[in-house]
C-alpha cells in the first residue's frame, strides 16, 4: 500500500519528491527541537 502511493507520487511529481520530502521532515524536526528548547528555557 505504501510502496504504491510511493510510486504514485514518484510518477506525479517525478524524482523532486525525495528532496523535498527529506527537506520537510528536517524542517520540522528542526521547529520541534526549537519549540521543545523554548518550552524548557521559560
Amino acid at each position: 500500500m505504501v510502496a504504491e502511493t510511493l510510486g504514485g507520487l514518484l510518477e506525479v511529481f517525478g524524482p523532486f519528491v525525495i528532496p523535498v520530502a527529506l527537506f520537510a521532515g528536517g524542517l520540522i524536526g528542526y521547529l520541534v527541537l526549537v519549540a521543545l528548547s523554548r518550552a524548557r528555557a521559560d
